[in-house]
């Protein structure tokens, strides 16, 4: 496992970067010990231009992983697109004073195992101005709920005909369900203990999904 160089990579990179004109709001997530059994895990951050050049506008987005399990799938959103196992640069837009929503996570499939991987954001015509948002995880084989960092998620019953109840380590927070092909079916704010009501929803499997600076997904299997 190279976490270590992986940690020296990204603090080199934001000690670079500590004066550069597009920065991200948090550089760098850690999660030691997570559930494999979660669906996935997202850590969101936004990046924002304060050049103080208006034409400094057209930048690039690359994925560099290091040591994730072959059995995970890995996903870059950036804004609206989201794009699973990217192996190039992708181009965006981003107009000076703007800023833009970027999810770098790992699907585990069930799978255990440590997953390190950063995104690098750089303007297309000034290579230094750039910026990274970092993700290391480790998702083990935890025996019990008790087990579960707090910031995981119960869902239950699953699969479910009428109800479900979203568990989430906080007083009010929003729940969103989709279906297999992304598409938002429902969501709710509720509080913890409030049961969401399904019973309209048609049989198959859904991801119900609570989002925040971290993201956190269950698959739902709808009777």
């Amino acid at each position: 496992m190279k976490r270590n160089s992986t940690l020296l990579l990204t603090l080199i990179a934001f000690a670079m970067n500590s004066f550069a004109q597009i920065s991200f709001d948090k550089n760098e997530f850690v999660e030691p010990n997570f559930s494999k059994d979660e669906f996935d895990y997202n850590a969101k951050a936004y990046l924002t231009n304060s050049s103080t050049d208006p034409a400094d506008t057209l930048f690039a987005w690359v994925l560099n992983k290091t040591d994730v399990p072959s059995d995970w799938s890995t996903t870059v959103c950036s804004g609206f697109l989201c794009i699973e196992e990217p192996t190039t640069a992708y181009n965006f837009v981003l107009k000076q004073g703007d800023s833009v929503e970027f999810k770098l996570g790992f699907a585990f499939f069930g799978k255990a195992g440590e997953g390190d991987a950063y995104v690098s954001a750089y303007s297309l015509s000034d290579a230094s101005n750039s910026d990274t948002l970092s993700l290391s995880i480790t998702a083990r084989d935890l025996v019990s709920t008790n087990d579960l960092d707090k910031s995981s998620i119960t869902v239950y019953p699953n699969p479910a005909s009428d109800k479900v109840y979203v568990n989430y380590d906080a007083a009010n927070y929003t729940v969103d369900v989709y279906d297999i092909l992304g598409n938002l079916k429902m969501s709710k704010n509720i509080s913890k203990g409030q049961a969401i009501y399904v019973s309209d929803l048609a049989s198959g499997v859904y991801v119900v999904r609570i989002d925040g600076d971290l993201s956190f997904s269950k698959v739902l299997q709808k009777k």
